[in-house]
């Protein structure tokens, strides 16, 4: 679980305004400062306006804990530069105040983007229903785990694609796959074992290879020695990096076998395909979800949904080197192509 930084920053929303003495705001939105989120963040912001939301807005400073890592293929969206949701925050408020205005606002719900955001708002308001978004490998998030206490009062939008779909579109790109190896560590135990289940659905076998950075070069031999078709990359910073990605697209072209990644940025790089959810449809999504239950529903009877948009890509290069044809009509439903001859 990551660590709740000491120092955060408090922005009030100028819009809409809240004038001295008016009702508290009736939702808090909680941010992480990274430019990974920030197109969500402003897609939380516009359709909190569109729904007429009383809001402020909490965003945790940018320090060397939060930002994104370079070197970092598990990251599961692309940096993009837009223009930022709120006025910059000040950074000379305590962890005590920041809570002390959380407290203030009394929130019907609280709207987090991110893992730090959602631990903030879990642990400042113990009684608001929270409602999560931007949470990648989400199954296994510490909050969500059966004992945790904070459970009943949870809802979020997964920013991973629901296991069922991604073995829809793995089978529907390549009719061969009868065997799809997937690494992962201990960190997406959970994450691996829906995908597992959903693949046990559709009479396909799932082979589930643990391993880590360290041990790469050896979960990549036993790709080979469990006679896997193929492979779906989970976003998992315990195996995946720009070094080990490298090695995993690589193997995917000497032996002539799909990797299906998490990113554009990946398929972009050379994997064969891949699946993301799209930022700015998981704001509108997430504040649809906090709506229903500051009008009454239950977060319990709300709870994990997956996006309700996804972005296919695909790598016409890496396609044409390991001998896979896309039908017209699939290819008609992929919104990023990269790699082709035109």
């Amino acid at each position: 679980m990551p660590v709740i930084l000491s120092l955060l920053a408090v922005v009030i929303s100028p819009s809409p305004p809240m004038a001295l003495g008016a009702e508290p705001a009736r939702i808090t939105i909680v941010t992480a400062p990274q430019e990974i989120y920030r197109n969500t963040i402003n897609s939380v912001e516009t359709a909190a306006k569109e729904k007429k939301w009383s809001y402020v807005v909490v965003e945790l400073p940018a320090t060397s804990e939060t930002r994104q890592p370079e070197d970092s293929a598990a990251s599961d969206k692309p940096s993009r530069s837009s223009a930022p949701a709120s006025q910059p925050a000040s950074a000379n408020v305590s962890l005590q105040q920041t809570r002390d205005r959380l407290v203030e606002s009394r929130p019907a719900v609280i709207v987090a983007v991110g893992t730090e955001a959602t631990t903030l708002a879990l642990e400042s308001v113990p009684k608001a229903p929270v409602v999560f978004c931007m949470v990648p490998n989400t199954l296994d998030a510490y909050f969500l785990s059966d004992d945790n206490r904070h459970k009943p009062r949870l809802a979020g939008v997964s920013t991973d694609i629901s296991p069922g779909e991604q073995i829809a579109w793995a089978v529907q790109l390549d009719e061969d796959a009868k065997n799809i190896g997937v690494l992962f560590s201990s960190r997406t135990r959970r994450t691996v074992e829906a995908l597992r289940k959903a693949g046990q659905d559709r009479g396909i076998t799932v082979t589930l290879i643990e391993t880590g950075k360290n041990d790469f070069v050896k979960a990549v031999g036993l790709l080979d020695s469990n006679r896997c078709d193929g492979v779906i990359m989970v976003p998992d910073a315990d195996v995946y990096n720009t070094t080990t990605a490298q090695r995993l697209l690589l193997w995917g072209i000497r032996a002539r076998k799909p990797v299906w990644a998490f990113s554009s940025k990946i398929v972009k790089a050379g994997a064969f395909a891949g699946w993301q959810a799209d930022d700015e449809a998981i704001g509108r999504q997430v504040v649809d979800l906090a709506d229903k239950i500051a009008t009454g529903a239950r977060p319990a009877s709300v709870g994990l949904v997956y996006p309700n948009k996804i972005v296919y890509s695909i790598n016409h290069r890496s396609t044409e080197m390991i001998g896979i044809s896309v039908p017209d009509d699939v290819l008609a439903k992929i919104t990023e192509q990269f790699g082709r001859n035109d």
